[in-house]
């Protein structure tokens, strides 16, 4: 470390924030002090780390199709658009070939299409507001106000191939016979979920097999210029590979930190020895493979052996080293979309999202914890969220913003990627290393 002071908190807070800024001579690190008095400081330093589990509703609203609805609109004020006078045989043939429905149905559609018409409308005011406020174009995602929509907030489900019949809501109406999204709709969706991976491995065979596993041209595979050198003074093995057709990613095995899991939107899986023993004999008892109808579809690995596997089947196990009977009740009562394990210090540490926007989580780092205790039942919901070492964090909402606590080396990375116009969707941390991570992004122009 270059520098190391203590600063004095606005807030209570009787924990430990760490924040990792570069500078001229590298990074800083600053410890948070809080306000409480010295006795309250004093039982506090006697007694047992607080393991109160908190739970916060949010809001599911933000739909990817409903998004992509809005982009394929004919835009108002057109210069390109022109009126077209249709002759009597084009208006016979229109009203032959036109659906034959009841008032009340065609009443409701046609309010359901001034519902959408408002709801793009808005949205086109809030772009231009963007504009004149001079904001870049980062990747932002629109609340749906129609009433009961049925669309889904979460991308792989839409761009599942496996068990695409399973997804529900209008998204699948953009899909062919045989279950196949148009090319347009697949592409603004994999540009959503981020095209681009950035990692770090030491091992040189494990870089070399990250970038074949996850596939693409050589392109995919160039660490991109703008990257190469932003991590200085501190010497990065860095790796790119392409994403578009990746599910989910995750660093397996902490004390090594040259072992991962990839999952495909085909429903094929890649992992290697470094899966936690209980799992992998979990996996022998199932009889689960890397085959496309039986892998794993979603894995998160913690500290010492703990873990969360998603088959592609819908089956899920998992596994917490120390006992924690609240993960148990979040477990059994949580439709789970993410999990993510924080380091096994004194206590348990986790964050567990839901499908319908609920969260719960215990003994995360003070600022994280903060940000979600903020929060309100309005506001968009978590959808990605990891957690690494010393306090190391990286979440994203539904509605785009993302927050994050991370290593110099990291945060690096992450800075310049923002700076040349992208937008970081995921980064795969383990809270057993900081050495080797991956970082989703969208392309870098």
């Amino acid at each position: 470390w270059t520098s190391e002071k203590h600063v004095q908190s606005d807030q209570n807070s009787d924990g430990i924030e760490i924040f990792m800024n570069t500078n001229g001579n590298g990074m800083e690190l600053m410890h948070v002090v809080g306000t409480k008095h010295d006795e309250e400081m004093l039982l506090a330093s006697n007694s047992s780390p607080t393991l109160q589990v908190s739970y916060i509703q949010m809001s599911t609203n933000y739909h990817p199709a409903c998004d992509y609805n809005t982009l394929h609109r004919i835009k108002i004020a057109s210069k390109n658009v022109r009126g077209r006078i249709l002759t009597k045989e084009q208006k016979l043939a229109m009203l032959e070939n036109h659906q034959v429905t009841d008032e009340e149905s065609a009443t409701r559609d046609e309010i359901h299409k001034n519902l959408i018409e408002m709801r793009n409308l808005e949205n086109e005011r809030d772009n231009i507001n963007r504009q004149l406020d001079l904001k870049d174009g980062r990747l932002v995602s629109h609340r749906c106000n129609i009433p009961l929509c049925c669309e889904t907030p979460d991308v792989d489900s839409i761009l599942d191939q496996v068990n695409i019949n399973k997804g529900k809501g209008k998204s699948n109406k953009k899909c062919t016979a045989e279950n196949h999204l148009e090319w347009d709709y697949r592409r603004f969706l994999q540009r959503r979920r981020g095209f681009c991976f950035h990692a770090s491995f030491d091992d040189p065979e494990c870089r070399e097999m990250f970038t074949q596993i996850c596939g693409g041209n050589r392109h995919d595979k160039a660490v991109h210029p703008t990257l190469q050198n932003c991590n200085e003074p501190f010497h990065i093995e860095k790796v790119a590979a392409s994403a578009a057709a990746v599910r989910h990613i995750a660093i397996t095995r902490g004390g090594i930190g040259n072992s991962f899991f990839v999952s495909k939107d085909d429903g094929r899986a890649y992992w290697d020895e470094g899966l936690p023993n209980r799992l992998i004999n979990r996996l022998e008892d199932e009889k689960v493979s890397s085959s496309a109808n039986e892998a794993i579809r979603y894995l998160v690995c913690g500290p010492k052996q703990s873990y969360y596997a998603q088959l592609v089947s819908g089956q899920s196990f998992w596994s917490i080293s120390i006992p924690d009977e609240e993960f148990r009740n979040v477990m059994d009562t949580f439709d789970v979309q993410r999990v993510a394990f924080g380091p096994f210090t004194s206590a348990p540490s986790w964050i567990i999202i839901g499908k319908n926007g609920k969260v719960a989580w215990r003994n995360l780092p003070c600022r994280l914890d903060m940000l979600l205790s903020k929060r309100t039942s309005s506001m968009s919901a978590p959808c990605e969220v990891s957690l690494g070492e010393h306090g190391s964090y990286f979440i994203r909402f539904l509605d785009g913003d993302i927050d994050y606590c991370l290593p110099a080396h990291i945060a690096a990375s992450c800075q310049e990627i923002l700076n040349q116009g992208a937008d970081i969707t995921n980064i795969a941390l383990h809270p057993e290393t900081s050495e080797a991570f991956v970082i989703r992004h969208t392309q870098i122009t």
